[in-house]
């Protein structure tokens, strides 16, 4: 009998349905954009409070134009690996670096937003995103600071981790999920399958 592969992907507790296809260039945009909010309030580099509120200002135009198509965008950080609505951000300068450092620091794995997000909430969002990890730490996970400031359109999900594998007939695992991912994918994606297994929940198949 012919072997059959089992394949199992990493996927939101909410799951991807609302998640629409973005263009690569506006997406590495978005997390630049981000990035540089972050990057300016964690070590104070904005010029004024002029500069700061321009800059929130026009990120958030862009994102509300975004949503107008997507119903729903999403960005994801798991180990070295960095993706909007599944657009895996490979143009990666210095600033959008060190978001991805800060955001593993906060245990960040994703966040989404959705069509309704307001301008003060945006705000609200950048603020909690810039908070200092060991700060973080004192106040509470993520999500509870999501809710306590009361940001109803930006939220984080549970991402459920599913095994990649090869069975023989009889069910016996051929090869694990990160060597499978290192043999198809190369290094990246077996590096993103250890760090997936490391930060969620794992799921067998049944």
């Amino acid at each position: 009998m012919a072997s059959k592969r089992e394949r199992k992907q990493a996927e939101a507790a909410a799951g991807r349905g609302a998640e629409a296809p973005i263009e690569i260039v506006q997406a590495v945009r978005l997390v630049r954009q981000i990035a540089s909010i972050v990057n300016n309030s964690l070590h104070n580099y904005w010029l004024s409070e002029e500069d700061r509120s321009d800059t929130l200002s026009s990120t958030y135009t862009f994102i509300e134009g975004l949503l107008e198509t997507c119903p729903q965008l999403t960005v994801r950080c798991v180990g070295s690996a960095l993706s909007v609505n599944g657009r895996n951000i490979e143009y990666r300068d210095s600033v959008t670096d060190s978001l991805v450092s800060h955001l593993t620091a906060l245990r960040v794995d994703n966040f989404f937003m959705v069509p309704g997000v307001t301008a003060d909430e945006f705000a609200r969002f950048c603020e909690v995103l810039s908070t200092d990890p060991e700060e973080m730490k004192k106040l509470g996970d993520f999500p509870v600071l999501l809710e306590r400031f009361k940001i109803r359109n930006i939220r984080a999900k549970k991402l459920v981790y599913r095994e990649i594998a090869e069975y023989d007939a009889a069910g016996n695992m051929l090869e694990p999920a990160v060597e499978l991912a290192q043999r198809t994918h190369g290094k990246e994606s077996a590096e993103l399958a250890i760090a997936l297994r490391n930060k969620a929940d794992l799921y067998l198949a049944r």
